[in-house]
């Protein structure tokens, strides 16, 4: 993993190997990103996403196997529990098909170009146990 910071923008660059939701939360401690925007692209080797199932307030996991393009990564830091929650869903493509979802882990097997924009102060996310999911606290 390598970036570099402009402004408010740090440009990430994961290489073959790196871990993307591991990779991103450890940009958003090392860098103290209270809050920000992400953005990418690349390709990821074994993927696993997952579909928020509103009947049993728990993820559906599908677990893929082989190496898909991130045709695109739109995602948020927060914080919970004084750890970075990175909430990030995914559209991947490969010659059988294109599959989307929240992203909860992928292998960088080509390239991850990642664009993450740094908003002002901390985002703290709370249970919210209507839905059970943690939630921006905007209070």
């Amino acid at each position: 993993m390598i970036y570099q910071k402009r402004g408010e923008t740090h440009f990430l660059q994961l290489k073959v190997g790196d871990e993307v939701m591991e990779s991103l939360r450890s940009i958003a401690r090392d860098e103290e990103i209270g809050a920000a925007s992400i953005t990418a692209i690349g390709a990821v080797s074994d993927p696993e996403i997952g579909y928020f199932n509103v009947s049993s307030k728990e993820y559906d996991r599908i677990s893929l196997t082989g190496n898909f393009e991130l045709v695109g990564l739109t995602g948020n830091i927060g914080w919970r529990d004084g750890e970075p929650l990175i909430h990030a869903h995914v559209v991947l493509g490969s010659p059988t098909g294109v599959h989307a979802g929240h992203l909860f882990r992928g292998t960088i097997c080509v390239t991850g170009e990642f664009v993450i924009t740094r908003h002002e102060g901390r985002l703290e996310r709370r249970l919210d146990p209507e839905v059970n999911l943690p939630l921006w606290d905007l209070t």
